[in-house]
């Protein structure tokens, strides 16, 4: 009999039924800050978890190609399972919690015999009523480029497949969802093909974008032979109503989108935030849809942080002592719907400063000088929305920066003024203990990254 193993891919504990052919792995699991029990997990052996962000379930499919030997590969999603019901108009949703009694009515139960008979299984194809191309563009957070970056290298490195490229992106019917079954010769001869073509993909956009706070421009800088240069220089003008801060533009930061086909550039001075898309070789361009998004005068947008799973975004604003949240619409627009105070109101300088979403313990961590203090806020699963959950001093002067260890539960802060770092444990339910475990003298301590990982934290000083 053929061995089967249909992985189910999870970023989050999820309910996975105890059926003999499914698999449960988890994704992403070099990010995050536990190991699922009873999972699979996709950073062990020869893998790319850390690249999860950008590379979603894929990690997973690069984890089996390497690591796992069996007749058939299935992968599928925690909300998304293939089932045998040629009659069903999407036969990969399915209603409810995916329990082994719900998945044999939906043909499981004959599944390892079916199976066996095909090479490929997929989702039926779906028309959209306009090119692939277009749909894949004005979907949130992917970008047009990208995809015509991607078709380029299939071009180039394989001549035979560019009509069949061209004929399906310019057609309408798209196959959704990454799921499907394959036997074990096709599986690796897909993967053999799709993963160079995906780290070609990475090395013509390593790029690095720097924000020049005090000459108030983004420089960005790249080189696809590895050979880095400045690609390109923008400059910026504005101003905002608080005359020492604010006199002109001051890029403090910049950030890409998860994937990172667009880049946000912070302008404290002019209370600002410019959205730009990437072209293939790393060079920007206003995003047409919304060149920029605008902030309560005075504000003054520092930092960014990306919702791992909601099109939702957060924001310290350095001179009003907020953080503020951007939804993004259908359309990729942003809006503010809501923001929260950082600090508490008092006389003398209070600068809010860094900020860090956890995927492990579902809060936002943010530092605030002049008060000195951590405050960490829950985030609601469903909206984004945050409600205070508590704060404590920094263990020092002026708290600029911090990172948060997911995996070690470890919360370092680099307090500039006192030259140190303090390390905090973060406790099982997301609260930072009281007082540090550990001071490191760090004279001038202005920001803390992690070496050597695949992704840095985040971080800008």
């Amino acid at each position: 009999m053929a061995e089967i193993k249909l992985f189910v891919c999870c970023h989050r504990p999820s309910p996975v039924a105890e059926h003999p052919l499914l698999v449960p792995i988890q994704v992403g699991a070099a990010l995050a800050g536990e190991h699922f029990p009873g999972f699979l997990h996709d950073d062990a052996g020869d893998n790319i978890s850390g690249k999860n962000r950008s590379y979603c379930e894929l990690t997973a499919q690069y984890w089996a190609w390497k690591n796992v030997k069996t007749d058939y590969y299935g992968f599928f999603h925690y909300r998304r399972y293939l089932y045998p019901d040629m009659n069903a108009k999407r036969p990969y949703r399915i209603a409810g919690e995916p329990t082994v009694s719900l998945l044999d009515r939906l043909g499981f139960d004959q599944f390892a015999d079916f199976i066996p008979q095909c090479d490929l299984i997929l989702p039926k194809g779906e028309d959209m009523r306009v090119p692939v191309r277009e749909h894949y563009a004005k979907a949130p957070f992917h970008y047009g480029q990208d995809l015509a970056l991607a078709e380029q290298i299939v071009k180039e490195r394989c001549p035979e497949m560019g009509s069949a490229a061209d004929e399906y992106l310019s057609g309408t019917v798209c196959y959704f969802g990454n799921i499907f079954i394959m036997k074990r010769q096709v599986f690796q001869d897909y993967c053999g093909w799709l993963f160079p073509i995906l780290e070609e993909f990475d090395r013509r956009t390593d790029t690095a974008y720097v924000a020049n706070y005090e000459s108030g421009s983004l420089t960005v800088v790249g080189g696809a032979t590895g050979d880095m240069g400045v690609l390109q220089q923008l400059s910026y003008s504005g101003s905002g109503p608080e005359p020492k801060r604010q006199a002109g533009p001051h890029i403090h930061s910049s950030w890409l989108s998860p994937g990172g086909g667009e880049l946000f550039a912070a302008d404290l001075g002019a209370d600002r935030i410019y959205r730009y898309l990437r072209n293939p070789d790393g060079s920007l361009y206003p995003n047409p849809r919304q060149p920029s998004i605008p902030f309560p005068p005075g504000s003054g947008p520092r930092h960014m942080a990306f919702h791992h799973s909601l099109p939702v975004a957060y924001v310290t604003a350095e001179l009003s002592n907020q953080i503020f949240m951007l939804q993004f619409g259908a359309d990729n627009t942003a809006m503010i719907p809501a923001f929260w105070d950082a600090a508490q109101r008092r006389e003398g300088m209070v600068l809010t400063a860094h900020l860090q979403l956890s995927r492990r313990y579902g809060m936002l961590y943010a530092c605030v000088r002049g008060r000195d203090e951590l405050v960490w806020f829950s985030v609601e699963p469903g909206s984004g929305l945050l409600s205070l959950r508590g704060r404590r001093p920094s263990g020092g002067r002026f708290p600029r920066h911090f990172l948060l260890d997911e995996e070690t539960g470890d919360l370092l802060v680099a307090n500039q003024l006192s030259g140190d770092v303090c390390v905090f444990r973060v406790d099982p339910s997301g609260d930072v203990a009281p007082t540090p475990v550990q001071r490191i003298s760090a004279p001038s301590a202005a920001a803390v990254m992690r070496l050597g990982a695949e992704r840095p934290a985040d971080w800008a000083c």
